[in-house]
């Protein structure tokens, strides 16, 4: 049927089609079978902006405190301070935007809720950086965030079914139970077993690392 309809398994685009997004035969045969999965949204094109530019409801709805006691901390998403994508503490709704912190952070740890994975992820603090002149603490996410419990026992809530060695993040309940899997660029920080099964991984702390600088 795909074949009959034109649509093809590898295809080269431009960065604003990706972004912006692109028309594609799965999508428009997807429309005609609208039974299927009813909570999807409808995709008119394949682009990870493609909805969500000049959306005032696409992040979901935060209520975020105001500052005035140095605090930034997201009070509630969507009306709910716990998610129900998660059990547990892991459905809790915790930390910031990731836009705006907390005054009277520590080299400790910072947290961020990020609504694309209906969580929230935990940096820890690594080391002090300079950047551009200005001294800044940086906070790296590996360890924790990325683990489902093998690591950090109090992650096993994230794991949203079978657990699986730490590296991908199952975010499968978050995105309309379609099978959807999160990690660094070539597996960094994860499991070496995933570096064993799938070739033409070579992580690199320096390329494939994610972390913020905050000022402190």
């Amino acid at each position: 049927m795909f074949a009959a309809n034109g649509f093809q398994m590898h295809f080269t685009k431009t960065v604003d089609q990706f972004l912006n997004g692109f028309e594609d035969t799965v999508l428009d045969l997807g429309h005609l079978f609208p039974f299927i999965a009813t909570e999807i949204p409808r995709f008119d094109k394949f682009g990870l902006l493609s909805i969500r530019n000049a959306s005032e409801t696409f992040d979901g709805i935060f209520n975020v405190a105001n500052g005035l006691n140095g605090n930034f901390d997201v009070l509630s998403w969507n009306h709910q301070n716990v998610t129900p994508y998660f059990n547990g503490t892991c459905a809790e709704v915790r930390g910031s935007t990731g836009e705006l912190y907390s005054q009277k952070i520590t080299k400790d740890f910072v947290e961020i809720f990020m609504s694309d994975l209906c969580r929230s992820v935990r940096l820890d603090f690594e080391e002090e950086v300079v950047v551009h002149g200005i001294t800044g603490f940086k906070y790296g996410l590996e360890r924790h965030a990325l683990d489902n419990g093998s690591l950090v026992p109090e992650n096993s809530c994230y794991c949203a079914g079978d657990c699986i060695p730490s590296g991908l993040i199952n975010i499968s309940s978050c995105r309309y139970g379609i099978p959807f899997f999160v990690s660094l660029p070539h597996m960094y920080a994860a499991n070496p077993l995933y570096l064993d099964a799938i070739e033409g991984l070579h992580p690199d702390k320096s390329k494939h690392e994610a972390y913020v600088v905050i000022e402190p």
